[in-house]
């Protein structure tokens, strides 16, 4: 597995510098690479936006592996803690400008990932997905 460790008080810029650079490292076959990219950055934007308060900054780490069928990640972050999975689900809206601002992208990466599984140890959040290349 490839281990980064990402500082909230980076620009968001480096932060998919980094990710655009993990991905191209693991070889993520093309047909999955903006699924896979897209769910990624939806993660990172919630850690980045809500796990630490506004005048603090953290830390994530990002831990990735590509196996023969499938794509696994695994976050880990020191913040608030935070289930996506006990964030009520939210129905495809009829009409964006009228939609409630938040929670479209977590039901974006519930909807595109294959697996979730979140975890709380200790005062760390642990999030894994993965994503099936069948």
């Amino acid at each position: 597995m490839k281990l980064v460790r990402f500082s909230t008080s980076d620009s968001l810029g480096a932060l998919f510098t980094k990710l655009d650079d993990l991905l191209d490292a693991l070889k993520i076959p093309y047909a999955h690479n903006g699924t896979i990219r897209l769910i990624l950055e939806e993660v990172i934007m919630n850690i980045y936006s809500y796990a630490y308060p506004q005048d603090e900054s953290g830390h994530f780490t990002l831990q990735c592996a590509v196996k023969k069928d499938r794509f696994i990640a695994i976050f880990r972050d020191w913040g608030i803690e935070f289930n996506l999975l006990h964030n009520p689900v939210r129905h495809k809206p009829a009409d964006l400008d009228s939609t409630p601002y938040g929670g479209l992208g977590i039901e974006m990466i519930r909807t595109l990932a294959d697996d979730l599984l979140y975890e709380r140890d200790s005062d760390t959040n642990i999030l894994r997905i993965e994503k099936h290349f069948n």
